[in-house]
C-alpha cells in the first residue's frame, strides 16, 4: 500500500523519501490539496510496468488486423471511454 505524502511535505522531506523509495522499495502517492497528484514508485516497478504496457500495445496491434471495427468505430469508442473515465473522476470523492 503506497503512502500518501503532501507535495509540501516532500519537498522539505525529498532526500528521505527518495531513500525510502529507492532503498526500501516503498511507493508514494505525492498529493496537492487532499488529491493525488503523481506516484514515486521505484525504478524497477515503473520498467516493469512500462515493459507491461509494451507487452500489450504489441498484443493489441497484432491483433489489429483482424479487428472488424472500422477506424472511425475504434474512434468513437476511445473517445467515449475517455469522455466517461474523465467525467467519473471529476464525481469521485477525493
Amino acid at each position: 500500500m503506497a503512502k500518501r505524502i503532501p507535495a509540501l511535505q516532500l519537498r522539505h522531506e525529498l532526500g528521505n523519501v527518495l531513500n525510502s523509495v529507492h532503498l526500501l522499495g516503498e511507493e508514494y502517492i505525492v498529493e496537492r490539496n487532499g488529491k493525488p497528484l503523481a506516484a514515486l514508485v521505484p525504478v524497477d516497478v515503473a520498467l516493469r510496468r512500462e515493459q507491461a504496457r509494451k507487452r500489450r500495445l504489441e498484443l493489441m496491434n497484432a491483433r489489429a488486423p483482424r479487428s472488424r471495427m472500422s477506424d472511425e468505430a475504434v474512434s468513437e469508442l476511445v473517445n467515449r471511454e475517455i469522455h466517461d473515465l474523465r467525467r467519473r473522476r471529476r464525481k469521485a470523492p477525493a
